[in-house]
Formats: C-alpha cells, structure tokens, sequence
C-alpha cells in the first residue's frame, strides 16, 4: 500500500470537527484512573445485586411450583379419603 497521496480519498468524507469540552477537561491521568476505578467497582456491585436478584426468582419460582405440587397431593388425597 502507499501513502494517502496515491490513493487519495473522496473529499468531503472528512470534515473539521471543532474541539468539545467535557467533563474531563482537567482532569490528571491520576483522577482519570481513579473514576475509571471507581465505576468499575459499581459495575461489580451492580453484578453481584443482579445475580442476587436471579437466585431470588428462580426460588421463588422453586417455591411456587412446590406450592402448587403441594395442592396437587392434597387434592388427591381428599378424592382418595372421598372414595374409600
């Protein structure tokens, strides 16, 4: 491959973006690890609650189908008493 001089692009696929601010502006490398840190943290903590929140339902879910089981025997139960 050569330089972009010998194969130039197509103009206008580039266009001058001017220089937004954020709220980085100032900030050291040493802040910038740090929040990155710190985010990282939360997204663990965030995980963690999130996987907390799935064990929950699939017991609950667990819990209803024994519920239901539970009723099922009873029924049966009744009828057998019923007809003996």
């Amino acid at each position: 491959m050569g330089s972009t001089r010998s194969h130039p692009l197509p103009p206008g696929i580039f266009v001058p973006m001017s220089s937004s601010s954020s709220e980085f502006d100032g900030w050291t490398d040493r802040e910038l690890v740090s929040e990155i840190n710190r985010l990282r943290e939360l997204l663990k903590i965030h995980d963690e609650c999130k996987k907390k929140q799935e064990m929950c339902v699939e017991v609950r879910v667990m819990t209803e189908e024994e519920v239901q089981m539970t009723a099922q025997v009873e029924k049966v139960d009744q009828l057998r008493t019923h007809f003996c």
